[in-house]
């Protein structure tokens, strides 16, 4: 038996050592990280390219090398998860960098006309100036408030889809506005965010919100120097 168990070492060791010394085959278009996850993931490692190219696809350890190349300890679930994260990333990427600049924020005006109506923007900042465990202090709250100049009925196409408060030091603050908006009179809609940042009582603020219609056109809304205010 001992001699047979040196020849099958004998083997096994040479063909390990072939498969990991293969020459790359870099002419192929290599896959993206997204790509492999998703291979990785759903046990589709054949939609891969092999990266090798003296290992044929009916060679019994194919697949094995693929796992190991791209995969390798990132495989099944873990592949899944890393998957998530990559596309929340992206996705969160994407929106930052399809935020307006500076500029487009201050340029933004104290009223808009959107196909012949006229808007301006209301706004209530407040901070809590009761006592407060968290370490920055209660965060400041505000209310946004979108005004139909005309008095008539405010359309139900247009939304308020984004809130920016630009201090008057220059420090800024964004938040998407995911809450359903209220109405509390006919021409007029309005949204709140809370936990922006823990700026000083007094301090004054540009309010900026990004109003969509229903052909997608974007505008921008602006209140200058709106105080943060403090309730007891």
């Amino acid at each position: 038996m001992k001699p047979t168990f040196l020849l099958t070492l004998a083997f096994v060791v040479p063909l390990g050592l072939a498969i990991l010394s293969h020459t790359p085959a870099h002419a192929q278009t290599q896959p993206n990280r997204e790509q492999v996850l998703q291979a990785c993931a759903g046990d589709q490692i054949r939609t891969l390219p092999m990266p090798f190219v003296d290992v044929a696809p009916e060679h019994w350890a194919y697949d094995i090398v693929l796992k190991m190349y791209y995969c390798g300890p990132v495989r099944g679930p873990l592949a899944a998860q890393e998957l998530r994260r990559l596309q929340n990333q992206s996705s969160q990427l994407g929106e930052i960098a399809a935020l307006p600049d500076a500029n487009t924020l201050s340029s933004a005006q104290e009223t808009v006309e959107i196909k012949g109506r006229q808007y301006r923007l209301e706004t209530y900042l407040w901070r809590d100036a009761m006592p407060s465990t968290m370490i920055d202090g209660n965060p400041t709250n505000t209310v946004v408030r979108v005004v139909a100049k005309d008095q008539q009925a405010f359309p139900v196409s247009l939304k308020l889809e984004r809130l920016w408060l630009v201090k008057n030091d220059g420090q800024m603050w964004t938040t998407t506005l995911d809450g359903e908006a209220q109405q509390p009179a006919g021409n007029q809609i309005e949204n709140s965010a809370t936990n922006a940042p823990s700026w000083e009582l007094g301090a004054l603020v540009d309010v900026v919100v990004k109003l969509v219609d229903g052909e997608n056109n974007t505008y921008f809304l602006k209140a200058t120097e709106q105080p943060i205010l403090h309730t007891d």
